[in-house]
């Protein structure tokens, strides 16, 4: 998204992933809240599993036990388009979950 309307948009999903969070990703280390609607964009499997006829999705939970909560934290930084949040040669396979 470009100008200053993407930014706010961009600006307001940050805002929501933190203030609006109904739904608990559990990390190897801890866990992560976000907005239902943040998550179910942002991952087709997310999205599956928070809307369909599943215990994560009477729970608003799912676990994702192969990361953890900074990784979490960074993917769901970076899918709101937080400038501070780039992948670079350093972490581009932490960014990835390789490793």
């Amino acid at each position: 998204m470009a100008g200053a309307a993407g930014a706010g948009v961009l600006g307001a999903l940050r805002t929501a992933r933190r203030d609006c969070a109904d739904v608990r990703l559990h990390a190897a280390d801890g866990s992560v809240c976000v907005a239902r609607p943040i998550a179910c964009v942002i991952s087709p499997v997310l999205k599956a599993a928070l809307t369909g006829d599943f215990v994560e999705s009477a729970r608003q939970e799912y676990a994702l036990r192969s990361h953890t909560v900074s990784i979490l934290d960074f993917m769901l930084d970076f899918m709101c388009g937080d400038e501070r949040r780039l992948i670079t040669g350093e972490n581009r396979y932490a960014a990835a979950g390789v490793g």
